[in-house]
C-alpha cells in the first residue's frame, strides 16, 4: 500500500469540508476521486499534501504518517501534485518550465530510471515542437501537459492529478487520456481527481465517489459499473 488516508476531516477555517474520508492507493494502481464540483475531492488531495492539513485522522505514505506535513516535505518524499490551476510560469519557456521541476527521485525510487527533458518528451512529444515558447502562450492543453510533465520531473513515485481535464477540448482530452495511460503502462501510480467520469473511469482499476465530504463508493470500476443506483445517481452514465 503506497497510501493511506484514514478517516480524515479537513476544513478551511469554519467551514467544514471532508467528514471522515478514508481512501486507500496500491502500488501501480490508478484511483479515481469522483463526483460533482464542490464535495471535497480537491480537498481530500490538498490535505494529502499537506497544503491544508486535516484536523482529524492521518495520512500515511509508504508507512510514514505525513498528516499536516510542509507540502515541500511531502513531494521530497515522492508524492507530485497537479493542481487544477496548472501554475506554470508565463514567463518561462517550455523547457525552463521543465527544468524548475527537476529533483532527484526520492531515496533512488523509479528503479534508477529517472525522469529527463527527453523521457518527457516521449510522453508528450508536442512539448519538444514547443521548447522555446513562453508558457503564456500555449493553449490550454499544452499548458495541463507542461504542467504533468513539470511535476514528472520531480521524480514522484504518487502523482496527483486534480481535474486534468477540465476546460479541455474532446479532443485534447482523448491525447491527454491516451498519456496517462502511457505513464500507468510505465508503472506510475496515480490518484485522479475528475468529474468527468467516462474519462478517469476508462484509466482507472479502482474508484471512490464522494458526496458533501464523505465517500459514498469505493470499488472496483467492474463493480462501479455494475451498481446502476449509484451510477445514475452520481455519474449519469
Amino acid at each position: 500500500m503506497i497510501l493511506e488516508v484514514n478517516d480524515i476531516y479537513t476544513s478551511y477555517g469554519l467551514s467544514q469540508i471532508l467528514f471522515g474520508i478514508s481512501i486507500n492507493v496500491d502500488e501501480g494502481e490508478c484511483v479515481a476521486l469522483l463526483g460533482r464540483n464542490g464535495v471535497g475531492k480537491t480537498t481530500t488531495l490538498r490535505s494529502i499534501m499537506g497544503l491544508t492539513a486535516p484536523t482529524k485522522g492521518s495520512v500515511v505514505y509508504k508507512g510514514n504518517d505525513i498528516t499536516g506535513r510542509a507540502s515541500f516535505r511531502v513531494a521530497k518524499m515522492g508524492v507530485g501534485f497537479v493542481p487544477e490551476e496548472r501554475r506554470i510560469f508565463s514567463d518561462l519557456s517550455v523547457r525552463e518550465n521543465l527544468e524548475t521541476g527537476r529533483k532527484p527521485a526520492a531515496n533512488g525510487a523509479n528503479g534508477g530510471k529517472e525522469w529527463t527533458i527527453d523521457r518527457v518528451h516521449e510522453i508528450f512529444p508536442i512539448l519538444e515542437g514547443l521548447s522555446d515558447r513562453k508558457g503564456g502562450y500555449l493553449s490550454g492543453g499544452e499548458q495541463q501537459m507542461l504542467t504533468v510533465g513539470r511535476t514528472l520531473m520531480g521524480n514522484p513515485d504518487l502523482l496527483l492529478l486534480d481535474e486534468p481535464s477540465e476546460g479541455l477540448a474532446p479532443l485534447v482530452v482523448r491525447d491527454l487520456s491516451n498519456q496517462i495511460a502511457r505513464l500507468k503502462e510505465e508503472g506510475m501510480t496515480i490518484l485522479l481527481c475528475e468529474q468527468n467520469a467516462k474519462f478517469a473511469t476508462g484509466l482507472s482499476d479502482r474508484a471512490y465517489i464522494l458526496e458533501k465530504g464523505q465517500v459514498r463508493f469505493g470499488g472496483t470500476i467492474d463493480e462501479l459499473q455494475e451498481n446502476e443506483e449509484i451510477r445514475d445517481q452520481y455519474l449519469g452514465l
